[in-house]
């Protein structure tokens, strides 16, 4: 009898299944003059081997739910993706100013070198940039009335 029910409505509704069992073993010791009033499933005792396979089983549909909700999100950051690449589409300028953030970004966070390619330099106009920057440097170490710096 236990056999035949599920793990989950053993657990879940045991006094369902404890009144069928009376039914079941109240039916086959009536002709014996016997009645069964009450039947009691106090303790279940799974195999060893069931044990695994049920710990496999529930370690599979983890595995399974966070496959799903990492495909979601990956769903929404390709629409979010999508949605950006349309507004940099229609907006070269955000595109040149987010190409600059992300430069600028990646150097704040490491504090590293960053090598850029020409392309990249050249499509963003950084080469000016890097120029302008120098003279800045070099004009705040060395004032215009001290040799080397830099004349009106």
């Amino acid at each position: 009898m236990i056999g035949a029910v599920d793990l989950a409505m053993l657990l879940s509704n045991r006094k369902a299944v404890d009144e069928e069992l009376r039914q079941t073993i109240d039916a086959k010791t009536a002709e014996w003059g016997i009645v069964v009033k009450s039947v009691e499933i106090r303790d279940v005792t799974i195999p060893e081997s069931l044990q695994n396979a049920m710990s496999r089983e529930a370690q599979a549909e983890r595995e399974r739910h966070a496959r799903v909700i990492l495909g979601a999100a990956e769903a929404e950051i390709a629409h979010s993706f999508a949605e950006a690449a349309r507004s940099y589409a229609n907006n070269p300028v955000a595109l040149h100013l987010r190409g600059m953030n992300m430069l600028y970004e990646s150097v704040k966070e490491r504090g590293s070198t960053i090598i850029v390619p020409s392309s990249a330099v050249d499509s963003m106009n950084l080469g000016g940039l890097a120029g302008i920057t120098a003279l800045a440097r070099r004009d705040a170490a060395n004032p215009p009335d001290q040799p080397g710096g830099s004349k009106p």
